[in-house]
């Protein structure tokens, strides 16, 4: 091994998977919810310098933690051999890989309708996604150490993240705020689409490429979709996975929403 591959081979120390709600997941949990109520209360009065700034630390740091994990996933080693395969399975386009590029993206740009419609998207789909995987971690975690420190990472900052956006009032919840979210949503979700389509038709890759688990040539193996995948003509399925996210993601701003109004009501009385 070269210096470089000894680095990689460092990151895929092998632990037993964790159970959901083991003291890894607990932990995690409680660093979440610990950083967004820190933060949240120290940064509410940042303006949108600061913001970007945040933004383009958190988008910086996922995006090094995932370019880690796939090389970790693409370095093989077998006695002194190394060999390096690209699996494609992992290529980071899907719905919660995204929060990593608008962090980044939406703290380079100047504000605008642009980087609204990001920031509504962090605070919307973003706290959505983070949420779930936070609460059910079971498909995320794994036998890889720093896999699960990444994973914890990525997805425990989409609701800190959120969390500061909410409490400086840099986003407001609202319908509006959820078609903003949404347009970026859409628009990555043609990207992957795209993308699934060009894999096949056009590069041949031979290896599983589905992103947003949406491919017309590969099953969807997210739980319930997966169902209506097989059952259902791809057109039907495609429309019924855009329309099942946007009524996720409004049900749990809502629900943020009323969190928040009761909360305000509980202060002042």
């Amino acid at each position: 091994m070269n210096g470089f591959e000894k680095f990689i081979y460092f990151f895929q120390h092998c632990m037993d998977i964790p159970p959901e709600w083991g003291t890894w997941h607990l932990v995690s949990l409680g660093l979440t919810i610990v950083l967004s109520i820190v933060l949240g209360i120290t940064m509410r009065k940042v303006g949108n310098k600061g913001i970007r700034i945040f933004l383009i630390i958190v988008g910086s740091i996922l995006i090094l933690f995932e370019a880690i994990k796939q090389l970790v996933y693409s370095m093989h080693v077998s006695g002194d051999t190394v060999t390096w395969d690209y699996q494609w399975y992992m290529f980071p386009f899907h719905f919660c890989s995204l929060a990593m590029y608008i962090n980044l993206i939406a703290g380079i740009i100047k504000p605008g309708k642009v980087q609204d419609c990001m920031l509504s998207f962090l605070v919307t789909f973003g706290i959505f996604g983070g949420l779930i995987v936070m609460i059910i971690p079971s498909q995320v975690l794994c036998y890889l150490t720093f896999v699960n420190v990444q994973t914890m990472v990525h997805h425990g900052s989409m609701i800190v993240v959120a969390t500061v956006l909410l409490a400086g009032k840099h986003v407001r919840l609202g319908f509006k705020t959820l078609l903003k979210g949404a347009l970026i949503w859409i628009i990555c979700v043609a990207l992957g689409l795209t993308a699934n389509i060009l894999s096949e038709k056009v590069f041949h890759i031979q290896e599983e490429f589905n992103m947003f688990f949406i491919s017309p040539y590969v099953d969807c193996p997210m739980p319930v979709f997966n169902i209506i995948y097989q059952k259902v003509p791809y057109i039907v399925f495609l429309l019924t996975y855009i329309a099942l996210f946007l009524v996720g993601v409004a049900l749990v701003m809502y629900i943020i929403k009323l969190c928040i109004w009761i909360g305000s009501k509980l202060k002042r009385s």
